[in-house]
């Protein structure tokens, strides 16, 4: 088994399971969550030498146990994860690896997601906090003013600036608010959108850094991992997703990986599409992928930002609770007459 298979189930393991310090013997203790023990004897091995990984719960009157070099996952290890309230489409991934007829390794036809911790990225070189930005520049004036106009608060969050040429072969970023996309406390991609009225807009209002793996990214990535028994809200803009604490896909069709990492939450899912032709892409994606989708009804306008603007984000969650969709079929008719020919 590859070292590579072997650091994704460490990984996954890590991120699922509530795990001690490992052991000189190699494991990584926890409580057991089949026999439900209230104290630490049970463990995961990751290097066991007939295994790529095993896991032995040392408490007499359980002694559940699995050893998994590869193929499907064996009825002890799917007990486990059953136990721990792991749904199967979380790790379904990880056991697509099987033997062949010369007992090489191979996977099946279908690609592997591999999920990636995000990497820290540097901002653009000169680039100042709004906050720090000289107010005496008409261009920091004007960032403020379309923030303001967008309904958000400028000292909110760590906007940036950057009024100076860009070095030889990097983006230019002038005339565009950097808004910072943070994880575990380190910035893991930016974005920066244009903002000056008095310069012809370009066709593309967002600039994205280079770099960064932006297929397996959210806005406010970190509601993934909260703990809490509100549904997760998924908007396409960043804006949008910061003023009503959703996340922003960055664009109206999803990833693969977008998914897996959605699947992989423990909060309901709840595509709100932007009302356009775009947004009817979006929900025939969340019908395939059995995600609930909501239409609320705010009259003539178009995407949430707007809806907030206008009547605050406390309405519009009631009004995206109010608009769910009672199955795929009912998002998909909704979806033609709200994304395609107009509103009601």
């Amino acid at each position: 088994m590859s070292d590579g298979i072997r650091d994704d189930w460490l990984s996954f393991v890590q991120r699922n399971f509530r795990l001690g310090k490992r052991s000189p013997k190699g494991f990584y203790p926890l409580k057991c969550p089949v026999c439900g023990d209230k104290k630490v004897r049970a463990g995961f091995k990751f290097d066991d030498p007939m295994g790529s990984i095993g896991y032995n719960c040392f408490r007499g009157r359980c002694g559940h146990r699995f050893r998994w070099t590869d193929g499907p996952a064996n009825e002890a290890m799917q007990k486990l994860f059953g136990a721990a309230g792991i749904a199967p489409q979380d790790w379904a991934h990880l056991v697509t690896i099987f033997r062949n007829d010369n007992g090489l390794s191979k996977t099946e036809d279908k690609p592997i997601i591999r999920i990636k911790e995000p990497e820290e990225v540097k901002l653009p070189r000169g680039s100042k906090l709004l906050t720090d930005s000289d107010l005496k520049d008409p261009r920091t004036k004007w960032a403020i003013e379309f923030l303001l106009g967008k309904g958000i608060d400028p000292l909110g969050l760590p906007y940036y600036l950057c009024n100076g040429p860009p070095p030889k072969d990097e983006l230019d970023f002038r005339n565009r608010i950097i808004i910072p996309f943070y994880y575990n406390g380190k910035i893991i991609f930016y974005q920066g959108r244009w903002y000056n009225p008095n310069v012809k807009e370009p066709k593309a209002k967002y600039l994205n850094c280079r770099g960064a793996e932006r297929e397996q990214l959210f806005y406010n990535m970190a509601e993934l991992d909260r703990e809490t028994e509100t549904p997760l809200l998924v908007v396409e803009g960043v804006f949008d997703a910061e003023q009503i604490g959703a996340v922003s896909a960055l664009s109206n069709i999803l990833t693969d990986e977008q998914i897996f990492r959605l699947k992989r939450c423990h909060r309901k899912i709840i595509i709100v599409p932007d009302y356009d032709k775009a947004g009817y892409e979006t929900v025939k994606q969340a019908v395939e992928n059995e995600f609930e989708v909501s239409f609320p009804d705010w009259g003539s306008l178009n995407d949430t930002g707007d809806a907030i603007q206008k009547y605050g984000k406390y309405r519009v969650a009631g009004m995206v609770a109010d608009g769910l969709c009672s199955s795929g079929e009912d998002a998909l008719i909704k979806a033609g007459i709200y994304c395609t020919n107009g509103h009601y």
